[in-house]
């Protein structure tokens, strides 16, 4: 499908179409101020752009950020009633120097680190503050800033705020090269001197000539109301360790205990790290559900997926909930066998002492044609290695999900691999009078429910591009539309 096709359709489905009339009539020359208030002023969306912001002060007030956040909620993944609390803001940043903008120029887009509370539970919201491009850019129910569990999050987020970039870059085209046009433009059909023509003067009576949804009636600057959403498909939030890895072989972690003064490091004894591509695949069978029986034990999905999490230790191997953590770490030995994922080695400290029982892992790797093979046994799909938008679009629509996942900089270890399995449409208001569109996937990150969200999309972004955490580009791949066989 093209791109924006999709987009397009989705627009038709919402019948969101409020026609202006734009009568090539209603439009005199020498029209006297006060008369301004009875026409209709055609104009493109380009035009309106080109004279909607000022070339300075575009920053939207912190109550502002906030509001965006609370009117969010809607798009929670559970879309329960509980209400989230304690909305503040921890942080505010600027791109600068770590994003490319274009022809070597860079931009200084404010965004805000907004944190709240949801049934006991911390999230964050990171919002444009950009009144060119506002709202939330993600969405985060369940926030953890460890760096292992972060990485596919960063990947998600330097999409969305390039996504901002790019928008805001186009109303900077707009300026450059239409503005004092459109200016002289409205200043001959409305009769009135250069210096009088203002967005706030006409903004009442502009009918975009080009864009498909308008309203009748202008309107405030609204939060950002969720219009259209696929709920997130995959209903567990699995992660790399006990009790999912609990079947496959042991392994040695350095742990580090930080004190006021003193660090003290030591070496313990864990599972080896399933790895985020076993988990992606296990959490995407639990949505498949295919016919599966391993060495004996018939995979029970309903089981398997009765809880988000599993909360089974070895150390309480009489625990009710036994049969659904061994028959998912079944699973997950399972894939990582078939799969031929192997441990990532860590270097040994010889000034810890005692030095560690077994080989030190940081990670598991698996390789990209090792994971298209195991897939291909049990579902449908297409391959791209390349960021496929529209294709993951698509396939969520349809209720399918997709697998995505690369490295940053050709590094095995700083890459990761994830489920695509929801999204979320909003429509959110640029200077009143503009609606536009934001587009948001749900991210299944595989880290136990930690940073798993809703993240703002743009389908022109392309993934190969230059971040605060390196070039995620490397052994790109993208399994879109799955289904079972």
């Amino acid at each position: 499908m093209k791109r924006r096709d999709i987009i397009s359709n989705l627009t038709i489905m919402l019948s969101l179409v409020f026609l202006l009339s734009c009568s090539e009539n209603q439009i005199f020359h020498e029209v006297e101020n006060d008369e301004i208030t009875n026409l209709k002023i055609p104009m493109t969306t380009a035009e309106v752009l080109s004279i909607a912001y000022d070339d300075t002060n575009n920053d939207l007030s912190e109550n502002e950020v906030l509001n965006y956040v609370r009117e969010f909620k809607v798009a929670s993944q559970t879309r329960s009633s509980s209400t989230i609390t304690n909305v503040n803001i921890v942080d505010k940043y600027y791109t600068g120097n770590n994003t490319k903008a274009r022809a070597g120029e860079t931009l200084s887009i404010p965004f805000y680190k907004v944190k709240f509370q949801k049934n006991g539970t911390e999230g964050c919201a990171i919002v444009s503050g950009d009144k060119r491009s506002p709202g939330v850019i993600a969405y985060i129910e369940k926030s953890d800033t460890k760096s292992h569990s972060a990485i596919g999050k960063k990947y998600m987020l330097d999409m969305a705020q390039t996504s901002t970039i790019h928008e805001i870059e186009k109303v900077i085209q707009y300026q450059d090269s239409l503005k004092v046009k459109t200016i002289n433009k409205l200043s001959q059909e409305l009769g009135i001197p250069k210096e009088q023509v203002s967005f706030e003067k006409i903004k009442n009576n502009i009918c975009i000539t080009d864009q498909t949804i308008t309203r009748s009636e202008p309107y405030d600057s609204l939060p950002t109301p969720i219009v259209s959403w696929k709920s997130p498909f995959v209903k567990v939030k699995w992660g790399q360790e006990v009790p999912y890895n609990m079947l496959l072989p042991r392994a040695s972690q350095m742990e580090i205990w930080y004190f006021p003064n003193n660090t003290i490091k030591r070496y313990i004894d864990i599972y080896r790290p399933a790895g985020c591509g076993v988990v992606s695949i296990a959490e995407a069978l639990t949505y498949l559900k295919p016919n599966l029986t391993i060495n004996g034990t018939t995979m029970n999905w309903e089981l398997l997926t009765k809880d988000e999490l599993i909360n089974y230790s070895p150390e309480a191997p009489n625990a009710s909930t036994y049969p659904q953590a061994n028959m998912a770490a079944t699973l997950i030995k399972y894939i990582y066998e078939k799969t031929n994922t192997i441990p990532i080695l860590g270097e040994v400290d010889p000034t810890i002492q005692p030095g560690p029982n077994y080989p030190v892992v940081i990670a598991s790797s698996t390789k990209n044609s090792d994971l298209i093979a195991f897939m291909q046994t049990i579902s449908n799909f297409t391959t791209y290695n390349n960021w496929e938008p529209d294709a993951i679009l698509n396939g969520v629509m349809n209720n399918h999900i997709s697998i995505v996942g690369g490295y940053q900089d050709g590094n095995p270890s700083t890459g990761h691999t994830w489920i695509i399995d929801g999204y979320a449409m909003c429509i959110k208001a640029n200077r009143e009078i503009l609606k536009q569109y934001d587009l948001y996937f749900h991210a299944n990150m595989g880290w136990n429910g930690n940073n798993d969200g809703y993240y703002k999309f743009n389908p022109d972004t392309t993934m190969d591009f230059e971040t605060s955490n390196g070039t995620f580009n490397s052994n790109f791949l993208v399994l879109a539309n799955i289904t079972k066989k």
